[in-house]
């Protein structure tokens, strides 16, 4: 989350201050104004909800699971279908309500309740291109032709993404489950006996939950496109808690410890009953080990 007030207000100004602006002076337009041109303020004011896009994209970002992203991603796009459904519904009832309009022809006398669902099935109904309601005007042919093609078009766009994001769901679980399947034929084909054998997949159901809370910075591609001073700031936020701890580092300036953060520090996953070192052992490359969760 962002802290900094001013920054946070001159992302403000650059991004919805304007609109909320143009929101806010409409609102105390429809004091003013007649009935006919109310009704076109207030749909004017529903432009607000282009804002479901940025609310979706800050739940996502906060979210690890890539199943749960995905969801959150379809059930967006089914909203912003259900909004623009909705849009269609009012122009066609606007439409029928007009004289020798379909409201007219094929729903007298019905309520407005009625109205607006009939408009709405209608509106739903025209991405397969039939309905028993039908144009009776002129201008509601002209209407119906245009939403029909746009329909197709919509329909299209929408397939595909739901397509995507399901073959991006079979993906996520088909690879693992692939990886596993050829983990147990190695096993087996070389005779591994089952207590080791159970050991290796405790050790790697860990292993992978582990990774679940604690993604390896070298899987993360765009890392490498980040700066190097916001990459050090990076590794400051994510070792600097650990090190502050120790009284080694008391002394050390705060600019030494990001270097230290930057330059010397990475992190391994072991799981319950690993060896981490030994009694006595020297090695290669001197290091310390912090262990941050669990014991040693």
């Amino acid at each position: 989350w962002e802290n900094r007030l001013s920054h946070t207000f001159r992302r403000y100004l650059t991004g919805f201050f304007l609109p909320d602006v143009v929101l806010a002076i409409l609102s105390w337009v429809e004091l003013f104004v007649s009935n006919q041109t109310f009704q076109i303020v207030r749909i004017i004011r529903l432009a607000r909800l282009w804002r479901i896009e940025a609310i979706i994209q800050l739940i996502s970002n906060n979210i690890r699971s890539e199943r749960a992203v995905l969801c959150i991603g379809i059930t967006g796009k089914i909203m912003w279908l259900m909004v623009f459904l909705h849009f269609m519904a009012c122009f066609w009832v606007g439409l029928g309500r007009q004289e020798g309009g379909w409201v007219s022809v094929h729903r007298p006398g019905a309520s407005d309740v009625e109205q607006y669902s009939v408009a709405f099935h209608w509106a739903l109904a025209q991405f397969h291109g039939t309905m028993e309601l039908f144009p009776s005007t002129l201008e509601e042919r002209i209407f119906a032709f245009t939403y029909l093609l746009l329909a197709y078009l919509l329909a299209v766009v929408f397939i595909s993404f739901i397509t995507s994001a399901m073959t991006r769901l079979h993906l996520i679980t088909g690879v693992q489950a692939a990886h596993q399947r050829v983990l147990r034929w190695f096993l087996i084909d070389n005779g591994i006996s089952r207590q080791l054998t159970a050991r290796i997949h405790s050790n790697l159901k860990a292993m992978l939950t582990a990774q679940q809370h604690a993604v390896p910075e070298s899987e993360v591609e765009f890392i490498q496109l980040i700066s190097e001073n916001l990459r050090t700031e990076l590794h400051c936020e994510m070792y600097g808690p650990t090190l502050q701890h120790h009284v080694l580092f008391e002394p050390i300036s705060s600019q030494l410890v990001k270097q230290l953060c930057h330059t010397a520090i990475t992190m391994a996953l072991v799981s319950h009953g690993d060896l981490v070192f030994i009694q006595g052992e020297v090695p290669v490359e001197p290091r310390m080990v912090f262990a941050t969760e669990g014991n040693l």
